[in-house]
């Protein structure tokens, strides 16, 4: 069963920040589960209600989800600091009674100036912190980075009563943003929810403007453009002196020899 670590894995995030001395070295923060920080408990302040929307994109997030029905958002606030809130936004779907599929996400401003803070090694804790009781396998996290966003996540295999689960921990940073994702697969596998998994994965990604979207296919064009003129001109160079392949030489086949001619009568000589 997946439980909310979206915002103790923000705030764990925050913890690792603070190791600046870490940051300066280039050196992983190596975290041990029995060192984790606490879970910070949380009420819901307001009730659960449907997004009259299928997208997910609060004005401030550089990131976005695109849901195959309506999800549900729920405005939730620490007990022990109530002016530190955020709207947690749930999707669940159900195949056949037999396979769930499930997804978590937040979104957060970030402070300015912090992007640069956010190096693999944190983001990598920060995924496995989400992580944390909902796996018993896994793999080591894979990190992302480009101009104006970084992404890193993990897969993990845990158990949910007598069935394995499939669960994925996504952290997203930008320059004015931060998302944690946690997705998970349970019950009995059916394609369909395999599929709609998937899917659901897919549809979530960084929202590039447009002057991000020319300078990207810009990109990609000049890129595809010299590995064609790079293709082409190997393929006119003449071949280096002492590689060509030699002509095979022609050999004159033997005419099979003329068959012997038949012996002549030889008559038959009297006494």
């Amino acid at each position: 069963m997946m439980k909310s670590r979206v915002l103790p894995a923000l705030a764990f995030c925050l913890l690792s920040l603070s190791a600046a001395s870490a940051f300066a070295a280039h050196k992983p923060i190596r975290v041990q589960p029995e060192n984790l920080p606490p879970e910070l408990p949380t009420e819901i302040v307001k009730e659960e209600e449907k997004l009259d929307t299928l997208l997910y994109k609060p004005d401030y997030c550089d990131f976005y989800a695109k849901f195959p029905s309506e999800p549900t958002r729920s405005h939730r606030c620490e007990l022990e600091n109530p002016d530190r809130c955020y709207d947690l936004v749930s999707y669940t779907k159900v195949f056949e009674m037999t396979s769930t599929v499930k997804a978590e996400i937040v979104c957060n401003p970030l402070p300015e100036g912090t992007f640069e803070k956010y190096t693999p090694e944190v983001m990598k804790e920060t995924v496995l912190s989400m992580a944390q009781g909902e796996v018993v396998q896994g793999y080591e996290p894979n990190v992302q980075e480009s101009a104006n966003f970084k992404q890193a996540g993990m897969v993990g295999r845990g158990r949910a009563g007598m069935g394995d689960t499939i669960f994925v921990a996504q952290l997203w940073v930008g320059r004015h943003s931060i998302m944690a994702v946690q997705a998970e697969m349970m019950g009995t596998p059916v394609e369909e929810a395999e599929s709609h998994f998937a899917d659901l994965l897919r549809s979530i990604g960084y929202d590039e403007s447009d002057e991000e979207k020319a300078e990207r296919l810009a990109k990609e064009e000049a890129e595809s453009k010299a590995a064609q003129e790079a293709s082409e001109s190997a393929e006119k160079q003449p071949a280096a002196p002492g590689n060509e392949s030699p002509e095979t030489p022609l050999v004159e086949q033997t005419p099979d020899p003329a068959p012997a001619p038949p012996p002549e009568n030889i008559p038959e000589t009297g006494e």
